[in-house]
Parts: structure tokens; C-alpha cells; sequence
């Protein structure tokens, strides 16, 4: 049995690619600011803007994982599917940590 998947479908997986692949570049890139910042001495303005970038981004992930999900359904069956959910639950939860790790950072350069 193949599977036949309609140009809107094949569209849509297509743009979950494209979005999942601009994610990861703007996630590495923000990965390597935080880096170079935090060892070069980052300013507590710039800690904050690291802050932000991060909700926006775990926005777009979560957005992302809905995209998956109706990409997902439209295929197959529900089955399945957790295992590829449980991924991004991991990477949202990693992404959560680091707003609470900037702000111990933003602390420690106030006290000095």
C-alpha cells in the first residue's frame, strides 16, 4: 500500500521542514551569543535580550511541535505519535532552563 499524500499535504510538510530547519539554526545561533557573551563578559541589558530570545524561540518550538502533530495526523494514525512529542518536550524543558539560568547570571554580575 503507498501512500498518497495531496499538494496541500506535501506543502505543509514541506514548510514543517523548512520551519524546523530555520529553528535549529536560530537555536545554535543563540547558543553560540550566550557562549561568546557569558565568556567575554556579558552587560545585564544583554543577559536580558538573550531572556526574551529564549520565550520567542520556545514559542516557535511549541508552535512547531502543533505543526508536527498535524502533519503527523494527517498520515496516520495517533500511535505513535509520543514518542516523536516526548523530543520536543525535551528540548522545551532544556530551553526553559536557560531563562532561569540567565537571570542567576544577570544576579551575580548586580552583586558584583
Amino acid at each position: 500500500m503507498t501512500l498518497q499524500l495531496n499538494a496541500g499535504q506535501v506543502r505543509e510538510q514541506l514548510l514543517y521542514i523548512l520551519d524546523a530547519f530555520d529553528l535549529m539554526l536560530d537555536k545554535l545561533d543563540l547558543s553560540r551569543r550566550i557562549i561568546k557573551a557569558v565568556s567575554e563578559g556579558a552587560t545585564t541589558a544583554l543577559l536580558i535580550g538573550f531572556e526574551d530570545e529564549l520565550r520567542v524561540m520556545i514559542a516557535r518550538f511549541v508552535r512547531l511541535q502543533f505543526s508536527y502533530a498535524q502533519n503527523w495526523l494527517a498520515v496516520a494514525k495517533f500511535s505513535e505519535m509520543d514518542i516523536s512529542m516526548v523530543y520536543f518536550a525535551h528540548i522545551i524543558a532544556r530551553l526553559d532552563y536557560l531563562p532561569y539560568w540567565l537571570s542567576i547570571q544577570r544576579e551575580k554580575l548586580s552583586l558584583g
